[in-house]
């Protein structure tokens, strides 16, 4: 028997699905990952690190998820609390 791949894990959890291609979707990602991305450089330069690290990590998600929703998959909101 194959052991399962992180990604097929994921699929099998329901923390990814397939979905409709979307290159409107992801260019939104894209300006949300840019807007993110100066508001870390202006948190740096003020010292601010913790909101630095918080703005990159978003950044990098919006980025991520760009390349996502113009492939077709989209993540699954975790629940907060459970």
């Amino acid at each position: 028997m194959k052991e399962l791949s992180e990604l097929d894990k994921c699929f099998e959890k329901g923390l990814i699905r397939k979905t409709l291609p979307s290159r409107e979707k992801s260019l939104k990602s894209i300006t949300k990952s840019r807007k993110w991305l100066e508001e870390a450089k202006k948190n740096f330069e003020f010292g601010l690190f913790d909101s630095c690290l918080v703005s990159s990590y978003s950044a990098m998600f919006h980025a991520a998820r760009a390349l996502f929703l113009k492939d077709g998959f989209r993540e699954k909101k975790p629940l907060l609390f459970s």
